[in-house]
């Protein structure tokens, strides 16, 4: 991304060990890396690090638009983006930084930004230090999460709110496997023969052409002959496409998706008996 938009991309090397949850950490890292790219039509992007006490502080600069005083707390929050007031779909949903926010607070850590309009920003986030910064890879322990078992399938045709889903759900600890298309072919061939049963299924009501999510997850409890728990998502708002939604009988969530309504609503369905499979 950083060459389609002709800047600079660098990183200054950093020996220093850090205790923490690799896989979040390092996808709140490049979380951060693509918003500066995104924000940034010229100059560079610069990845850093520097002790503050026992912890490590990593940085992101960019050159990019740069976030007025006032803005500064409102870019963590659901569904905010920076200069679109008017919610363009094709900047994508804003989920980013909040999600980024929920992962830091997951490992227990700080992070910011510092910013001026017009002279670009810098987010970082603040990481515990490793008591024995010389010690192996392979002893290095990380901080041990509240993660579950349960496999979370995702189909939503909009990429972007598919994205935004698949995120916050691995950041709460679930794995997921996710579906651009709703065609019968693609989803039926996915499952004939799996080796694990998704635990739940969250579908978009209005897919494409050929099938709604109540059909897609119809198939796949079908192709599985498990009554696997689900729920829909809408963004449909028309009086009979909610008629519509409401009689699958499948518990509905509506969009834009708030992440602690999300939330609930994955315990409650998890939660929930499913009824025997004819």
């Amino acid at each position: 991304m950083a060459w389609a938009n002709d800047l600079e991309l660098r990183a200054v090397n950093c020996t220093t060990w850090v205790h923490s949850d690799p896989s979040l950490l390092e996808t709140i890292i490049r979380n951060l890396v693509d918003n500066a790219i995104k924000y940034t039509d010229r100059g560079k992007v610069l990845i850093g690090c520097r002790h503050r006490d026992d912890k490590l502080r990593i940085e992101v600069y960019d050159t990019g638009l740069g976030i007025a005083r006032e803005k500064r707390d409102l870019i963590f929050q659901d569904f905010y983006q920076v200069n679109n007031e008017a919610r363009q779909r094709s900047q994508g949903l804003g989920l980013g930084l909040s999600i980024v926010r929920r992962m830091s607070n997951l490992l227990n850590c700080t992070m910011g930004c510092d910013s001026k309009l017009g002279h670009g920003s810098m987010f970082w986030i603040e990481v515990p230090r490793s008591a024995k910064e010389l010690e192996t890879r392979e002893t290095l322990q990380p901080i041990t999460l509240n993660r579950g078992n349960e496999h979370i399938v995702i189909i939503e045709d909009d990429e972007q709110v598919l994205l935004g889903l698949k995120s916050l759900l691995e950041s709460a600890g679930y794995t997921t496997q996710t579906f651009h298309t709703a065609q019968t072919n693609t989803l039926r061939g996915a499952f004939i023969g799996a080796a694990k049963i998704p635990d739940l299924i969250i579908a978009d009501y209005r897919l494409d052409a050929e099938l709604t999510g109540r059909d897609a997850i119809e198939m796949i409890r079908k192709t599985l002959a498990t009554p696997i728990p689900a729920f829909i998502i809408t963004g449909d708002t028309a009086p009979e496409r909610l008629r519509e939604a409401k009689r699958s009988g499948l518990p509905i969530l509506h969009k834009p998706v708030q992440p602690e309504k999300l939330m609930a609503m994955v315990r409650q369905t998890l939660s929930t008996e499913p009824k025997s499979y004819p």
